[in-house]
């Protein structure tokens, strides 16, 4: 299966940014929990900012989307951060993700410029996927979860 059509998403359709959303933070086992209101008002608030969310579809079926920006490092140099990059499962596994990528940073994206990207430490398949693209670690975040009583 080939993408056929790139597109931007619009304000009208946050509501299946916030979909596509929920299906990535399920995937990553993500503890945060929000409602679909709460996904669509942040997603809303990250395009307001400036962020970009690119859906990628065949025949009409959405099979994924990118979520990112073009920033600054605090150094002042230019960087892409890619928020969120989702194929959805049943389409996982042949070949699209690599395909979406080649075509954000050929068509898409202003070349020369670096690309981060947050993966969580557990999730081993997107670690080898990212890894298999070029990227390696640059930093890890740790955290600490709040305790009642100390």
């Amino acid at each position: 299966m080939k993408v056929t059509k790139y597109r931007y998403a619009t304000q009208a359709e946050l509501p299946l940014l916030a979909k596509l959303n929920s299906e990535l933070m399920a995937d990553e086992q993500d503890k945060l929990l929000l409602s679909m209101q709460e996904l669509e008002d942040r997603m809303k608030e990250w395009l307001q900012q400036g962020h970009r969310a690119v859906l990628f579809e065949t025949d009409g079926e959405v099979l994924g989307y990118a979520l990112y920006c073009v920033g600054k490092r605090t150094k002042g140099e230019a960087l892409i951060f890619l928020r969120h990059f989702l194929v959805r499962s049943i389409h996982r596994r042949k070949g699209i993700g690599r395909e979406v990528f080649h075509h954000l940073i050929h068509e898409l994206w202003p070349h020369n410029i670096p690309i981060c990207l947050d993966v969580k430490c557990e999730n081993m398949a997107a670690r080898a996927f990212w890894n298999a693209l070029g990227f390696h670690e640059t930093s890890i975040t740790l955290e600490r979860e709040a305790k009642q009583t100390e």
